[in-house]
């Protein structure tokens, strides 16, 4: 009987996973939950701001998200398949918004000079081919900057990696452990290789804000 329950349970669960995610997806595609604003309980604001009642829209989206994200596994890695692919922006506004940010730190020169070489970016086909190619690739990766900034930016940097990229950690909380700068470092290698453990073995669960929507965890 058992037998013949896992051979019927484990096609169902191989098809519903992909049908999930496909759901997640289109379901993450809505953003207007981002404008429903909430006032601090402890603001000392002499305005502080005032609460946004959610729309009925963003109420249905966020029942959909719920019951998505409650039926899927608390496994670390379980619900990165659903989650939105990074956009990839227009081409024009993103030209428009190089040019505006280098405009408080060029002269005069330099921006008639970067205006130039921008209408020319624009008026050749290789700006928008490259577009495309980016859209293409976005399609097929979960994020088309990742990888790159991994390769190129990451490994490719001769900068100081303690204060630029690597992250940080303290082995201590209210109180110190010991004095004993050995003894010290033993403890936070021993947290950080747990810690790590925990995340090959996906026993930490994904983080959600609001309880229910989800947030990456590939970090």
């Amino acid at each position: 009987m058992d037998m013949v329950r896992g051979i019927v349970t484990k096609p169902i669960l191989f098809a519903y996973i992909p049908f999930r995610n496909v759901l997640m997806r289109l379901v993450c595609q809505y953003t207007g939950w981002l404008t429903v604003m909430e006032p601090f309980p402890d603001s000392n604001d002499k305005q502080p701001r005032k609460k946004t009642e959610p729309s009925l829209a963003t109420k249905i989206w966020g029942g959909c998200m719920y019951v998505l994200t409650y039926l899927a596994s608390r496994r670390t890695y379980q619900l990165q398949g659903g989650l939105r692919h990074l956009p990839v922006p227009s081409l024009r506004p993103t030209i428009d918004k190089y040019v505006e940010s280098l405009r408080p730190i060029c002269s005069e020169v330099e921006m008639q000079e970067i205006q130039q070489g921008s209408q020319q970016f624009l008026s050749l086909t290789g700006g928008y081919v490259l577009q495309t190619l980016l859209v293409l690739r976005s399609w097929v990766v979960d994020n088309y900057v990742s990888d790159w900034w991994g390769m190129y930016v990451y490994l490719s940097s001769r900068d100081t990696l303690l204060i630029n990229s690597n992250y940080y950690g303290l082995d201590y909380g209210l109180e110190w452990p010991t004095d004993c700068q050995l003894s010290r470092a033993a403890l936070l290698t021993q947290t950080i290789a747990k810690w790590w453990d925990f995340l090959e073995d996906e026993t930490v669960e994904p983080l959600k804000l609001r309880g229910f929507i989800p947030m990456c965890m590939d970090q």
